[in-house]
């Protein structure tokens, strides 16, 4: 059998969860070894494993690594399963699991950290006072704590008053009826006994033995068996950080690779690149790494040790964490086809499940196109999708050496209107250009070359019969189209056409400002939330200084576009303050901003106005816009998305050869299409390629180990060819 069962503990001594583990592992009488960690951050040790969770407890067994008391407990029951203490029958496990969740996640321990004595030597540490703050995401000044204590005293007096009068109001040595400690004691007592045992927390006026006499003797009788069961259980032993980092990353995995499931929500796959965080508490620390393993109860991810470059699989539980996918990781991106697949079916898959939560509307897929790390994607309801008579795509690169990192990618489209030979055009177009605020010129600039080389050509259409998955990834990107002919026009046209509508969407980058915000001086100009105003915020002043608005109005870029009025606030740059709020409220109380960027309306939706000589013709018909305004805040990104409601009129739009085109930006855009578009765009595919390939075997667990396959092949060889010549 391996030292002390393979098993490590890292905690340090006054963490009431580590308490949870350390009075199982002795109830038990399960051998370990543990390495004690510093109360705030950093820890090291465990940073050296490659998990970024930051909460204390965490236990390996090999080179597996389980975070939170719940998954730890769960663990050793199902591995250490001769003289498991948890629950045995339906009702028992019923009773323990709610115990469970309300000492942890019905704000029982919460109200316990709220009671906190102000006099606690620890609040003197502006260290450890500032971890606490960044683990529980508020304040821990001392001021505040008084505030808050006797709201939490109050809470308490009632969760002690229902163990009082309750589960334990018969007599009950233990709260399952046992004749010693269970699993169901260590999941109702741990806050109870922290409380108790720490000076100063609870006061005698409102709390002791003649207050909650069954309580306070269910925690004497609960320290008496730990201590008789420490006496005949093997002795813990005590590993410095480097030799818990050698037994971690010398050991197996406890735990073979598990499956990934396929009915889950998340649709994710295995091998995915993902990101899972706690929710509760601890939320800034993620851990990042590849999908191992997707179940109900736990999530497993692929990471590898700082220390040694072992692989090891940090597992969290899915309770009160989150998971996410990366979105299109920048070796995905270039090498875009099935290495893309997977990132763009979540958002297909978000779509499906949107149109059921809008009365069970049904949006089919229509056709992606992406150029390095720009997509567009088109839907279209299920009742109109055979009117979709024929697409155009394309894309440019302006970001560096001309690839996909910044530029624009269009879709372009052919609606037929129903009892009519008309036919409707859309196009649609997403673009990144360049950020910073100083940057002006070269935003202009990239939209310039988007004008001059963003350049549509006919695709092949394919038939309506269903796809299996193998096919979906080779297709992802193909149009769908239906009984349609293609378009009678073969010949590649550019972002502006005389007969198409256009909407532009995407991250344009502009800002409100010229220069960057002057450190520690600026930011008291920064809208404010006012709850209290109609408007809802100051951010009109700073729309005035918008850098699209103006260069629009001077004809320097975005040429013919209109834009709905703006009323809502800045889109960027939120702090990661407000990305973490944004998990936890429906609604933002406050506007947190990144102190570095000026606040602005970096991300818009622009589109064309119906041209002049239809309005001639048919001065009834108008686009109406029916809504421009921001979607709620992603904790995942520090940008804000926006949308747009309009009603384009079912009309399809004349050419101008009747009334003549005049100036109008659809017959004589700003720029002329660049003769070698082509062969720029296939110069920057080449590069894209490149790049995603050295990203895959740089960046990526399965390039790294072709990497090190290729070394391995190359040494032997080597070898082998050296032996044959001696």
């Amino acid at each position: 059998m391996a030292p002390y069962n393979d098993i490590v503990l890292f905690h340090y001594s006054f963490s009431p969860y580590a308490k949870r583990v350390i009075w199982y592992l002795a109830l038990r009488g399960i051998e370990y070894a543990q390495c004690i960690q510093p109360p705030a951050l950093p820890r090291e040790d465990i940073n050296a494993l490659g998990v970024k969770y930051r909460r204390i407890p965490i236990l390996s067994i090999g080179r597996d690594v389980y975070c939170d008391t719940r998954l730890i407990l769960q663990k050793l029951e199902e591995k250490f399963p001769s003289g498991a203490i948890g629950a045995s029958d339906p009702e028992q496990k019923a009773v323990q699991k709610l115990l469970e969740t309300w000492t942890i996640d019905g704000g029982v321990f919460s109200r316990a950290a709220q009671a906190i004595p102000p006099e606690m030597p620890l609040l003197n540490d502006p260290k450890w006072v500032k971890d606490r703050e960044d683990y529980m995401g508020r304040s821990w000044a001392k001021e505040d704590i008084a505030k808050g204590r006797p709201e939490a005293l109050a809470h308490l007096r009632e969760a002690f008053e229902l163990l009082e009068s309750t589960l334990l109001a018969d007599g009950r040595q233990w709260i399952l009826k046992t004749k010693q400690p269970t699993l169901a004691d260590i999941e109702a007592i741990w806050p109870f006994h922290w409380l108790s045992t720490m000076e100063g927390a609870l006061p005698p006026s409102l709390f002791g033995k003649d207050h909650f006499p069954n309580v306070y003797a269910w925690v004497d009788r609960f320290n008496t068996a730990v201590k008789v069961a420490r006496s005949s259980a093997p002795k813990v032993t005590t590993l410095k950080g480097s030799e818990a980092i050698q037994h971690v990353t010398q050991a197996g995995l406890a735990e073979p690779d598990g499956e990934v499931d396929a009915q889950d929500p998340l649709v994710l796959k295995k091998g995915q690149d993902v990101e899972s965080w706690p929710i509760d508490s601890g939320f800034n620390h993620r851990d990042r790494g590849q999908l191992v393993a997707l179940t109900r109860q736990e999530v497993v991810l692929k990471t590898q040790a700082k220390v040694g470059h072992k692989d090891v699989h940090i597992h969290h539980p899915r309770t009160n964490f989150r998971i996410r996918a990366e979105v299109a990781p920048i070796a995905c991106s270039f090498l875009g086809g099935s290495y893309l697949s997977p990132y763009l079916r979540t958002f297909r898959h978000a779509i499906h499940l949107a149109g059921k939560a809008l009365g069970g509307a049904e949006y089919v897929h229509i056709i992606t196109r992406n150029v390095g790390m720009i997509a567009c994607m088109v839907f279209v309801m299920e009742q109109h999708r055979e009117n979709i008579r024929w697409t155009k795509t394309g894309g440019v690169g302006v970001g560096l050496q001309e690839m996909g990192n910044k530029g624009a990618v269009g879709l372009r489209l052919g609606y037929a209107v129903p009892d009519s030979d008309d036919t409707v055009e859309l196009t649609f177009v997403a673009a990144h250009l360049a950020p910073m605020e100083e940057a002006l010129q070269r935003r202009n600039d990239d939209w310039k070359n988007i004008v001059r080389r963003l350049v549509f050509a006919p695709v092949t259409m394919k038939g309506t019969s269903k796809t299996t998955e193998s096919q979906a990834a080779r297709e992802e990107s193909e149009p769908l189209l239906f009984k349609g002919s293609a378009s009678n026009d073969q010949s590649p046209h550019g972002l502006y056409t005389p007969t198409s509508h256009l909407i532009v969407a995407g991250d344009l980058n502009y800002r409100t400002s010229n220069t960057k915000p002057f450190p520690g001086a600026d930011a008291f100009l920064f809208p404010k939330l006012n709850t209290g105003s109609q408007d809802n915020g100051n951010f009109y002043s700073l729309l005035h200084r918008d850098q699209l608005s103006r260069e629009r109005k001077a004809g320097r870029t975005c040429h013919g576009l209109t834009e709905s009025p703006i009323h809502f606030p800045p889109t960027y740059k939120w702090s990661k303050k407000a990305q973490i709020m944004a998990e936890k409220e429906d609604k933002m109380t406050t506007w947190d901003w990144a102190k570095h960027r000026w606040p602005s309306w970096c991300d818009r939706i622009l589109y064309l106005e119906l041209p002049g000589w239809m309005k001639v013709e048919m001065p009834q018909l108008a686009i109406e816009v029916d809504k421009y305004g921001a979607l709620p805040l992603m904790p995942t990104s520090d940008h804000q998305p926006v949308l747009l409601t309009m009603k384009i009129p079912l009309k399809g739009i004349p050419g101008p050869e009747a009334v003549g085109g005049g100036d109008d930006v659809r017959v004589n855009p700003s720029f002329g299409i660049d003769p070698q578009w082509r062969e720029r765009r296939q110069s920057a595919r080449r590069k894209e390629i490149a790049v995603g390939i050295l990203a895959y075997l740089v960046l990526t667990w399965e390039g790294r180990s072709i990497v090190l396959a290729l070394i391995i092949g190359t040494l032997l060889g080597w070898s082998v060819v050296q032996g044959l010549l001696v």
